[in-house]
């Protein structure tokens, strides 16, 4: 007796074993099933997100393409090319040089004082061309170029 008694023990145990182990596994199913779902739901609102700045870049390419061949069609000559470039290329500005009224008035008395005009240089006489000196071999008393034999 105690040995069926043992039996239906052991058959029920493994039967509960059996039952707690299927329990878990659809448990970490569902687990594993809702993970994924949210997974996915975050990555269709990435693609979404794409979508929605590769159609903003696609309108923009468009917009400047259409701007461009607008100014293609308007400016077609090269004196309308160049009124335009400094529109398009920053160019730098042109070079002024404004003398204050200090510095002018110190001009025109240099200029009207003889005594204050810098003295001007004379010319350098021409020079006349020089005689060649004597090369190291020639003054050695040896021939400038080997005897030919």
């Amino acid at each position: 007796m105690p040995s069926q008694l043992l039996i239906k023990l052991a058959a029920i145990a493994i039967a509960v074993i059996l039952c707690v182990a299927l329990v878990e596994g659809w448990r970490a199913d569902r687990r594993d099933r809702a993970q994924l779902n949210a997974e996915l739901a975050a990555t269709k609102q990435l693609l979404a997100a794409a979508g929605a700045r590769q159609h903003d870049r696609d309108t923009q390419l468009v917009q400047t393409l259409a701007a461009l061949a607008a100014e293609k069609r308007i400016i077609v000559t090269p004196a309308q090319i160049v009124r335009n470039l400094a529109n398009e290329i920053p160019l730098p500005a042109p070079i002024t040089l404004q003398a204050d009224h200090a510095s002018a008035r110190r001009t025109r008395r240099r200029q009207e004082s003889p005594a204050l005009r810098p003295p001007t240089m004379p010319k350098p006489a021409p020079r006349l061309p020089q005689r060649r000196s004597k090369t190291k071999r020639q003054r050695l008393g040896q021939p400038s170029s080997p005897p030919k034999t």
